[in-house]
């Protein structure tokens, strides 16, 4: 997830030797064009602001990050293209550990329902902070943004179209499987 790699819009990162017995605390924010280029990448309309207090430690061999991220967006909204602003204010945690032991034991089967999340692999410049704020960013900003004053279309008659289908007489695609169990 927060590896480091090229191109990453807002690159912050922190050595492993930078972090030692004592948990280390970092304050970022992101620059006007890194801020321009992560609209970009998150379809945004803007960026105002997206800045994160975190803190980081060692932990049984894994280095915990634990942030606080503050960020002013604008989003367009899925159903009338107007500007919705976003105020995101979003607490995290992640966990990273060396690449050598990242990932699932390929001998072994994972099974999703019980599973905890797979603890994210350290690069070999450190931990890219910036490119994980960035991330925890996207995971915080509403999917389906919504103007308040937005409303879906009606059809002519003012109904919805599904009160439509309802009123039009079409069947249940339920109603027709039951016929068939009757007729067999």
């Amino acid at each position: 997830m927060a590896g480091p790699r090229t191109g990453n819009e807002f690159t912050r990162l922190v050595a492993l030797r930078d972090i030692g017995e004592r948990p280390v605390t970092r304050q970022i924010e992101a620059k006007p064009q890194e801020r321009e280029a992560l609209a970009r990448r998150f379809g945004l309309l803007s960026l105002g602001s997206l800045s994160a207090d975190l803190t980081l430690s060692w932990r049984s061999g894994e280095v915990i990050v634990e942030g606080e991220l503050r960020a002013e967006a604008v989003q367009r909204c899925v159903v009338s293209l107007a500007e919705v602003p976003a105020r995101v204010q979003s607490g995290f945690t992640l966990v990273f550990r060396e690449q050598a032991d990242a990932g699932a034991r390929p001998e072994e089967e994972v099974d999703p329902e019980i599973e905890e999340e797979m603890p994210e692999p350290i690069g070999p410049e450190g931990i890219d902070i910036g490119e994980a704020v960035a991330q925890q960013l996207a995971l915080a900003l509403d999917p389906y943004p919504r103007h308040p004053d937005a409303e879906l279309e009606r059809t002519e008659w003012g109904k919805s179209p599904a009160e439509d289908a309802a009123d039009s007489g079409a069947k249940n695609p339920f109603d027709v499987l039951k016929s068939l169990k009757r007729d067999g």
